[in-house]
């Protein structure tokens, strides 16, 4: 320990490796390599550690995937978007060192219950809307917006995250990749037409919604092919014990017509959503997250502990520097 402490106070950058973290266990993995659960050595706090093979990294699409997410989470400052503290490159490897959301993933959630009831759906609803609308606010889309990229914290809180298939959109623009989990792709993307990120987000979101409240995807097949012809059609049926509220929020979310599809402001303003006044008045607009750092000062001084000035922390902090600083800092300041 005292080690790693006097390596950052040696260090102007005060960067990091690999050695700053133990590795507890795996709890996850994906095309380039895994997740890990580690344990910050310096605070004694848990992270979840990206850990990305380079070498698997074969196509440029895949370098431009890894560099798109990075760029995108560092600049999203949100409650309901897991937080990227910092990014450390070895020899062979890419290492996202983020938030650790304790309790998985949501479509883990879901399975233990089988489906969640409406209360329940409708919080957890409201804060993924609330994340995808700070987003969007920035010209990014998700792309793949489902329960196994909805992680869960402790307390239950979302925690959007992978963003892989996230790009920005300028005004006027549109995409035309075609991309997404199958289960929950839009008529538009299926039928390879260009699309409108933000009409994409919120189809997913109707498909996550649904999955949420009845424990399956609206649109089941053995094939993509077969798949693809339910998409299509645009048939939903819907359990008897779901309200007549709910059953109407979905049905104007999974509108095959991207332009007649409800919009993110007509879905959080509609009956099911404003049913808990409660609940709304826990979310902010979007624009008022990501602002100024309130810096505590005794968070300050704990870090001097470490080598940090407070100028240096202070000033990482107000340009939202990706440093092992601002690791520190938000580190002790979540619990």
């Amino acid at each position: 320990m005292a080690r790693l402490k006097r390596r950052l106070a040696a260090s102007d950058k005060k960067v990091a490796s690999l050695d700053f973290y133990a590795n507890i266990k795996a709890i996850g993995s994906g095309s380039f390599g895994k997740v890990m659960l580690s344990r910050h050595k310096l605070t004694s706090r848990e992270v979840a550690v990206k850990v990305m093979d380079k070498r698997k990294m074969t196509a440029t699409e895949d370098k431009k995937r890894v560099a798109q997410e990075i760029r995108i989470l560092g600049k999203l400052i949100h409650p309901y978007i897991i937080r990227l503290y910092e990014v450390i490159e070895v020899k062979d490897e890419i290492c996202m060192v983020m938030e650790c959301a304790a309790g998985g993933a949501l479509s883990e959630h879901v399975k233990k219950k089988k489906r969640l009831g409406e209360s329940e759906a409708r919080s957890l609803f409201l804060q993924i809307s609330n994340g995808i609308q700070y987003i969007h606010s920035f010209n990014y889309y998700h792309r793949d917006i489902k329960l196994a990229n909805i992680l869960l914290n402790a307390e239950g809180m979302v925690k959007i995250c992978d963003f892989g298939l996230g790009v920005f959109k300028g005004e006027g623009k549109k995409l035309s990749k075609f991309c997404g989990s199958p289960a929950y792709m839009p008529p538009e993307i299926v039928n390879g037409h260009d699309y409108e990120g933000s009409g994409v987000d919120i189809w997913c979101l109707g498909i996550a919604l649904y999955a949420m409240v009845v424990g399956e995807c609206p649109f089941k097949a053995p094939s993509f092919a077969a798949l693809r012809k339910k998409i299509l059609t645009g048939c939903v049926s819907f359990p008897e014990y779901l309200s007549e509220e709910l059953i109407e929020l979905i049905g104007i979310i999974l509108v095959q017509n991207p332009e007649e599809r409800a919009t993110m402001g007509e879905i959080v303003e509609c009956d099911w959503c404003t049913a808990d006044p409660d609940l709304m008045e826990d979310l902010l607009p979007p624009s008022e997250y990501g602002g100024t750092v309130e810096v505590e000062q005794e968070i300050l001084d704990r870090l001097e502990g470490f080598g940090f000035t407070d100028e240096f922390v202070i000033d990482s902090l107000a340009e939202n520097k990706h440093n092992h600083a601002t690791t520190c800092y938000h580190l002790l300041g979540s619990y």
